[in-house]
């Protein structure tokens, strides 16, 4: 967040998880960084719930770590999905790391997404694929 708020400085960044202790730290590298005004965009929310408007870039690192048990993954993830597609406009881009692959790509597939890059990433043992989605029509 930081990079791109320094990178787009008129941009509205906005951050979201449901540590509390994340967002804390996040406002912290926003000061650090001399970016403070940014951080008043940084919630203790679950990404589900987040409802900005029309978000153009979506950088994101699902849950997916130890945090989550592997079978309370996919509903996170669809549901994830579901809400970029709903939110994000015409020409919005996505750059996350994608756990479920072969289910997120029907969906992005369905939506008439475009793929822009796709790599795999190995995080220790646990692979995810690295994915430049890019959302071509509004839905309706």
């Amino acid at each position: 967040m930081i990079e791109c708020a320094r990178l787009a400085p008129r941009a509205v960044v906005y951050g979201t998880d449901l540590d509390p202790q994340a967002i804390a730290v996040a406002a912290s590298n926003f000061a650090a960084a001399g970016l403070s005004a940014a951080a008043q965009h940084l919630q203790v929310m679950s990404c589900l719930d987040f409802r900005a408007a029309s978000p153009t870039l979506t950088i994101t690192n699902p849950p997916m770590g130890k945090r989550v048990h592997r079978g309370t993954l996919e509903p996170i993830i669809v549901g994830f999905v579901e809400a970029w597609l709903a939110l994000a406009p015409a020409g919005g881009r996505l750059v996350w790391l994608s756990p479920l692959p072969q289910i997120t790509d029907v969906l992005f597939s369905k939506a008439g997404c475009r793929v822009d890059f796709r790599g795999a990433v190995d995080l220790g043992g646990f692979e995810a694929q690295l994915e430049v989605i890019v959302k071509l029509v509004d839905l309706a």
